[in-house]
């Protein structure tokens, strides 16, 4: 079970694909292959579910504000992945900090787009053994500046987009993740 070689050979079987027909022996192009009728895929079943979650506070405009994402239901888990919005009207993204789990440190967040409210993340234990840890433990934090006006406030949403949501436990199982959704107000 080494997910790190499951993603090189995803990665080398994208990279070498192409749309160029196959060559028969006798120099012609193979002909298109025919749909199987009546194929059904299923995605894959998932067990249990990971929380993330995220706080709920009130802070003044122009403050710095650390928000503490915990997690309830991380149990044996050795791979996640999901996005984070947030309202950039709102909320300026500054830095992330506090990494709490083992191999965690800020590598495992995308930030391209944090200027855009969209932060990515993928997490995986190198061990591969697997961490299991306390219900309302803190895995890290987002730091932001408050740059929105009074009454205005911005949603900390735990989302399946650019990232899809994916976490993994050592049984090789697929692990639901929610999000129970935080909330910064301007005072």
């Amino acid at each position: 079970m080494n997910h790190k070689f499951i993603f090189a050979a995803l990665w080398m079987s994208f990279t070498f694909c192409s749309n160029e027909p196959a060559k028969q022996p006798d120099g012609q192009t193979a002909t298109e292959a025919v749909p199987v009728q009546n194929a059904q895929t299923s995605p894959p079943a998932t067990v249990g579910n990971l929380t993330l979650i995220a706080p709920r506070l009130v802070a003044s405009s122009g403050e710095t504000v650390c928000l503490d994402i915990t997690v309830a239901g991380f149990q044996q888990l050795v791979s996640m992945q999901y996005s984070v919005r947030w309202d950039r009207n709102v909320l300026e993204f500054k830095e992330l900090k506090n990494f709490k789990l083992p191999s965690m440190d800020g590598n495992n967040f995308g930030t391209n787009n944090a200027q855009d409210g969209v932060l990515t993340a993928l997490w995986i234990e190198n061990s591969l053994k697997g961490i299991a840890i306390a219900d309302g433990t803190s895995i890290y934090q987002i730091c932001y500046k408050v740059k929105g006006k009074s009454g205005q406030f911005s949603s900390i949403n735990f989302v399946d987009k650019p990232t899809p949501f994916e976490a993994v436990n050592t049984r090789d199982e697929i692990v639901g993740i929610k999000g129970m959704d935080g909330k910064v107000t301007v005072k």
